[in-house]
C-alpha cells in the first residue's frame, strides 16, 4: 500500500478549503463551466509544484500544446513557463482524439504518456479533458479506461488531475462516471449573485474528499494574468442561482 501524501497546491484559498493539499498518489476530478478557469488551477497547480522541483506533464486532449504555450507564458504567473518546458521540468503531451477513436487506441495513448511520464520522473500529471479522451467509448468503456488511468497513477505514485466539461446550459455530464472513482471531486461553474445588483461570477466548491475534510460551501474564484487563479471567500449571500439550465 502507498502512502498517501497531501500536496500543497501553492494557489492562494485554495489549500486551506481542501485542508492542505491534494492527494498523491491519487486522482482529483475538476468539473465545470467553461471559462471557469478549470485549465488555469490545474496547469497553476502542476507549474507551482515545478517550482518546488518536481517535473509535472500536461495531456493535451483538445487544444495543440502550442496553444496552450502562447496561452500562458505571458502570464506574470507563469513567467517561467518556457524555460520550465525548455528543461522538460514540465512536459506538454498532445493527444487529440479523433473521431472513431477505439479504447485500444486510448490504452496505448495512455501508455504513451504514462511511459514518457515515468521515463522521466513524472510526480504530477493533468489530463485535459477527460471527456475528449472518452467522449467515443461507450460507458463499460469509460470505467475501464478511468479505472486503468487510477492504475497508472497509483502504482507510478502520481498526483493526477482530470479536467471534464460541464455544458453552460445541462445538468448532464457525459458520461457520468469520473466523480465516482476519484479522491477529490472539485466542481467550478458560474452562478449570479444577487446581493445588490446582480453579479455572475466564478463559484468554486470542494465536493468530495477521500483525504479531508470538506464543507462543501460555495467560494468566489477569480483569475488574472498576474497572480493566475485564487480563492477569495465564500459567496455569503444565499440568494443565487445556478447559471446552467434545464
Amino acid at each position: 500500500m502507498s502512502v498517501i501524501e497531501k500536496i500543497p497546491t501553492g494557489i492562494k484559498g485554495f489549500d486551506e478549503i481542501i485542508e492542505g493539499g491534494l492527494p498523491r498518489p491519487g486522482i482529483t476530478y475538476i468539473i465545470g463551466h467553461p471559462g471557469t478557469g478549470k485549465t488555469t488551477l490545474a496547469l497553476q497547480i502542476l507549474y507551482n509544484r515545478a517550482l518546488q522541483g518536481e517535473k509535472g506533464m500536461y495531456v493535451s486532449l483538445t487544444e495543440k500544446k502550442e496553444s496552450v504555450i502562447m496561452r500562458y507564458k505571458n502570464f506574470p504567473a507563469f513567467k517561467k513557463l518556457e524555460e520550465f518546458i525548455n528543461e522538460k521540468k514540465l512536459m506538454l503531451f498532445e493527444a487529440i482524439p479523433t473521431y472513431g477513436l477505439s479504447k485500444d487506441m486510448v490504452i496505448s495513448l495512455i501508455d504513451d504518456a504514462f511511459n514518457i511520464a515515468q521515463e522521466n520522473g513524472v510526480k504530477n500529471i493533468i489530463f485535459d479533458t477527460v471527456t475528449s479522451l472518452t467522449m467515443y467509448l461507450k460507458r463499460d468503456e469509460v470505467r475501464t479506461i478511468l479505472s486503468y488511468i487510477n492504475d497508472k497513477i497509483y502504482s507510478q505514485k502520481i498526483m493526477g488531475i482530470m479536467i471534464a466539461e460541464l455544458p453552460l446550459y445541462s445538468e448532464v455530464v457525459n458520461p457520468p462516471n469520473e466523480e465516482f472513482m476519484c479522491d477529490v471531486l472539485i466542481v467550478m461553474d458560474y452562478v449570479w449573485i444577487y446581493a445588490g445588483a446582480p453579479k455572475l461570477d466564478v463559484r468554486l466548491i470542494p465536493v468530495k474528499s477521500r483525504v479531508s475534510r470538506v464543507d462543501r460551501r460555495s467560494y468566489i474564484a477569480v483569475i488574472s494574468p498576474e497572480t493566475g487563479i485564487e480563492v477569495i471567500g465564500t459567496i455569503e449571500t444565499e440568494h443565487f442561482t445556478p447559471f446552467r439550465q434545464g
